[in-house]
């Protein structure tokens, strides 16, 4: 499938008011005629080749398993070509509304980059369940560890996780070696329909200090959402690429431009999840101390 020929998104230090609005416009506008793959039938998931799994037998039929699951999740998707292989290495970066886009998600973006995975952040209690865990680990995620486990007994296997390498390291070695990741900017699963999190400012300060671009994507409730398999149907829209400024490639970016570059990516992902997003929105519903995915 060819990429897109529309033009990426370049945002630099800041934008003024118009043109903030425009890029917000044009995040919306994603899509729009645009033939992608939206739901892939289900023949096509376990006939598809996926030559980016090569030699991993176990993981490509886990793959096609949990696209099939997938499929009965995702009632439409645009913006296929924005997260094709060609455009490695990117930050994808969706709105967080339940626990089973951590499984579902993986799978059918793998299934449309010929295998090709993006690898996302993981809670490390998500992997103390066994089946789920299993299928976690073969997406190599980058494991968080940061919450306590529930029940907190259970803490005393969070060393089996830990890795001398931050979360935020790992992931800047992955891109600077042309993998692309997934992360969840809100930080936690978000029930409210109307209104992200703020967010953590991670995605943002990863983009500036590696130049790579971000993919917003926002994941809606069907309006006419039904259950199939116990799964309430979702529409996707896959933003085009916002380009950072390259300023800050391989430095340390300051706070203003990373918090300005957060603003930006979160107002993206609200355009296209149709929620409202503001800087003073609740940052978790956890702790309002709870610190960013860089400290």
């Amino acid at each position: 499938m060819p990429a897109a020929a529309g033009p990426s998104l370049s945002v630099g230090k800041s934008l003024n008011p118009v043109e903030a609005h425009r890029t917000h416009q044009d995040a919306r506008q994603v899509g729009v005629g645009n033939p992608g793959a939206p739901t892939a039938k289900l023949t096509d998931i376990w006939r598809r080749a996926l030559p980016e799994m090569s030699g991993r037998p176990v993981t490509r039929l886990s793959c096609r398993a949990l696209a099939t699951l997938g499929r009965f999740w995702l009632q439409d998707a645009t913006g296929w070509e924005h997260i094709l292989p060609a455009r490695d290495p990117f930050i994808l970066a969706p709105n967080h509304g339940s626990r089973q886009e951590a499984l579902l998600l993986p799978a059918l973006l793998a299934l449309h980059r010929q295998g090709r995975q993006v690898h996302f952040l993981a809670d490390w209690n998500f992997l103390l369940w066994p089946l789920m865990g299993s299928l976690i680990r073969m997406n190599d995620p980058i494991i968080i560890t940061r919450k306590p486990a529930r029940p907190r007994c259970l803490n005393v296997f969070k060393p089996l996780f830990k890795s001398a390498e931050s979360p935020f390291q790992a992931a800047r070695r992955r891109l600077l070696a042309g993998q692309s990741l997934g992360i969840f900017p809100e930080g936690t699963v978000n029930h409210q329909e109307n209104q992200l999190l703020r967010g953590q400012s991670g995605v943002a300060r990863l983009s500036l200090e590696t130049g790579a671009p971000v993919i917003p994507m926002g994941l809606q409730r069907a309006e006419t959402a039904g259950r199939s398999w116990g799964l309430e149907a979702m529409i996707v829209r896959i933003g085009r690429p916002l380009q950072p400024d390259r300023e800050f490639v391989g430095r340390t970016a300051p706070v203003v431009a990373v918090r300005q570059w957060h603003q930006q990516t979160m107002q993206a992902i609200a355009d296209l999840s149709g929620k409202t997003w503001h800087p003073h929105n609740p940052k978790t519903k956890y702790a309002p101390a709870y610190s960013n995915l860089a400290n």
